[in-house]
């Protein structure tokens, strides 16, 4: 009787414990898509305020044929399969650049 007793209490204390965790789990998964549509929304007002001053001062977007680069940054800007806004060095020149700053 005691055995039987303790197994349905054992019982209920599982199901009651992992409704709860999975009440939780629901509540953080919530509150972390509730966080990514705020930080959605201030990019998109950011980009929107970008947009807007670079309209009122006159600045143009760079067009994938700049003149005013160097030959070997314009072969290295056009054999990059990378996003934009990534950088991409050569290896020669982060060398000499390490050189420098280490020697003074």
């Amino acid at each position: 009787m005691k055995n039987k007793f303790f197994r349905i209490t054992l019982v209920m204390y599982v199901l009651t414990l992992s409704t709860t965790v999975a009440q939780a789990q629901a509540a953080s998964v919530q509150e972390l898509e509730r966080k990514l549509q705020e930080r959605d929304k201030v990019i998109l007002e950011l980009l929107d305020r970008v947009e807007a001053l670079e309209r009122r001062v006159g600045v143009q977007r760079p067009t994938s044929n700049t003149p005013d680069l160097p030959s070997t940054e314009k072969n290295l800007a056009q054999d990059s399969d990378q996003e934009p806004g990534t950088v991409v060095v050569e290896e020669g020149a982060a060398e000499r650049a390490l050189e420098r700053s280490l020697t003074r």
